[in-house]
This record gives structure tokens, sequence and C-alpha cells, in this order.
């Protein structure tokens, strides 16, 4: 029989045993013969034999374990036992066990774990790169949205501007002499340019208005973005500027610029 096969009496010593048995523990027949577990394995090992045995004598029933068990060459392979006791015909119990070498099976059992770990891992980390991008698509079709929503407004909200301007220097044409009101109009254009530029950040921030470079003084164009940041940003945040020189001529679109600065410092 190809699978070990061994009796043992009573006192747990080997009375008969097939070729497997040898070849599976590495000692001759002769060996082994008259012997017990205690003579050959490790004593954590013949202990568990030992009880198992003791289980199935006393019990008269069957016995299917798995177990640890050192060769001769000091390889420790797991092995599946079944043990049953055997009556002869004067009485006398005698335990039969068959051993199944399972050493390879459960390297193959702990290597498929190890790699169904593995996958598990790759597809929850692929899900998440999923899920962030999807994140990041949604985000970019809300900012898509705010931004055509931001133009339509500054449209229209130019328009509006357009016509006050264009009423405050009628009448400041009609007031000359009248200094109090000229001053009171002068402020007023002074908001609507602010007003102005303010709407040409919104339609340069949804895309809407045309690139148009002209030389600029851009420690000028900084300083009026940092107003604005200091205005929109929490206090939980220290803005600190610094400049060179008072001046630095560039040619650029003004209002993409400072949406430039702006979005450096949002980001």
């Amino acid at each position: 029989v190809a699978d070990p096969i061994f009796v043992k009496d009573e006192d747990h010593r080997w009375i008969m045993l097939n070729q497997a048995v040898c070849d599976l523990l590495g000692h001759s027949r002769e060996t082994l013969l008259g012997k017990s577990d205690f003579d050959f394995f490790p004593a954590e090992e013949a202990e568990v034999f030992w009880e198992k045995d003791e289980e199935v004598f006393a019990s008269g029933g069957t016995n299917i374990n798995e177990e640890q068990l050192t060769s001769r060459d000091g390889l420790t392979r797991t092995i599946m036992t079944k043990k049953s006791v055997f009556t002869d015909p004067s009485g006398k119990k005698l335990l039969v066990g068959v051993i199944r070498d399972i050493t390879e099976l459960k390297q193959a059992e702990r290597a498929m774990q190890q790699t169904r770990t593995e996958l598990e891992e790759k597809v929850e980390l692929r899900t998440a790169e999923v899920r962030k991008t999807q994140e990041m698509l949604l985000h970019a079709q809300k900012m898509d949205a705010i931004g055509q929503l931001a133009g339509g407004v500054a449209h229209d909200f130019n328009n509006l501007l357009s016509i006050l301007q264009g009423s405050l220097e009628l009448i400041t044409l009609r007031t000359s002499g009248d200094d109090e009101l000229a001053e009171l109009t002068e402020q007023a254009l002074a908001a609507l340019s602010r007003g102005t530029s303010l709407t040409q950040r919104m339609l340069s921030f949804s895309g809407q208005q045309t690139s148009r470079p002209k030389a600029t003084n851009v420690v000028g164009l900084i300083k009026g973005v940092e107003h604005l940041l200091r205005r929109s940003l929490s206090a939980d945040y220290t803005i600190t500027f610094s400049y060179e020189s008072e001046y630095l001529a560039a040619e650029v679109d003004p209002a993409q610029l400072e949406t430039a600065f702006i979005n450096l410092a949002l980001n």
C-alpha cells in the first residue's frame, strides 16, 4: 500500500508497519519495531501522538487528526492520521493507523491564501483609486458649472456697471463747480472701477474672457491680489509677500495672472 500503515500494541509500540512508514521516518523496519514515538520524535510531537493513541484505545472509536512529524533528516512534515482500534480473537486491542502526507497540500493552500489576500488588497486599492478619480471628476464638473454660472453673472453685472459708469460720467460733466457732488461721483466711479475689475476676474475664472496681454507692473498687480486674498482666506492662514522691487514689467493678461496667483494660494 502506498500510504504509510502501522499497528501499535497497548504499550504504544510498533508491532507492524509497511515500507512506506520506514520511508517516511527514515528508519529501517528492524529499527522501528518494538519502539515507541518517544524513541524517534521530539518530546512535544511524541506526546501528541501518545495522547491521540490513548483516546482511540479508550473510546474504541476512530480518530482523524492533523499533526506535525519530524523525520530522521530533520524535516518537519504535516500529516493527516486516521487511527482506529482492532481487537484480535483473544480480545487484545491493537491500534491501526494510516498516515497521509499533506505537506505539499498545506503549502499550496497557504500560497493560495496569500495570493487571494494580495489580490483583495490590489482590488481594494484599485477601487479606492477609482473612487478618488470619480470624486475628482465630479469636483471638476462642479467647478465647470460654477465657472459657467460666474461667467453669466459677470456678463450681466458688467452690463449694469457700464450703464452706471456712463450715467456717472454724464453727472460729472453736468455738475462742474459743485465740489461736493464731484467728490461723490468720483468715489462712485472708483467703486465702479473695482467692480469692473472683479467682473473681469470672474470672466477669467470662467474661461469666457479672451486673453489680452499688455505691459503690466506685476508687483502692483500682486499687491491687489494680496488685499483680495487677505479678505478671502480664513484667519487660520498667514500670508507673507516679499518684493525685490516695486516695479517688475511683463507682457501678460492681468486678469489671467491674477487668477493664477489666486489659484496657487487657494490650492
